[in-house]
């Protein structure tokens, strides 16, 4: 396989990324709001925020994303610029199109990053997912109908 394709196989990665965090949060909500036990989930609520905490981060600090990196290196192997995807598989088009945006920087993208990032958190801290090591526990306070007489 040639770089090229690799990278194809990257960004197709990276916007299933890119789609599992833009899409979770409205249906965290609305899953909520219909009671649906995955938007309560622990592990899928936290997974999701420390995901879009660490693309926060790295756009605070300037730092490029790491597949974006990456797929702008294999397709210098092939001599082609990282929007050059015009004649690749519409697939690998669709995808890069979808979210590596021409001409935008990442400070560009720093107010929309910080917006969802605030929301994820109100959401978060508005309505908690029950912690893992505290559903299912039994008191283990004593009270008067566990002494012995």
């Amino acid at each position: 396989m040639t770089a090229s394709t690799w990278a194809n196989i990257v960004t197709t990665i990276h916007f299933l990324m890119v789609a599992w965090a833009v899409f979770a949060l409205p249906a965290t909500i609305i899953g909520l709001a219909a009671k649906a036990p995955f938007a309560r989930n622990f592990w899928f609520r936290a997974s999701h925020l420390l995901f879009i905490l660490f693309v926060v981060g790295e756009t605070v600090l300037g730092v490029e994303c790491p597949l974006t990196t990456w797929e702008r290196d294999l397709r210098a192997l092939d001599g082609m610029d990282l929007h050059e995807v015009d004649n690749e598989p519409w697939i690998a088009q669709a995808a890069h199109n979808a979210f590596l945006f021409r001409g935008k920087t990442i400070a560009d993208m720093l107010p929309y990053y910080l917006a969802f990032g605030l929301a994820l958190v109100t959401v978060f801290v508005a309505a908690p997912p029950p912690w893992p090591w505290k559903r299912g526990r039994k008191s283990t306070r004593l009270n008067s109908s566990h002494i012995p007489l």
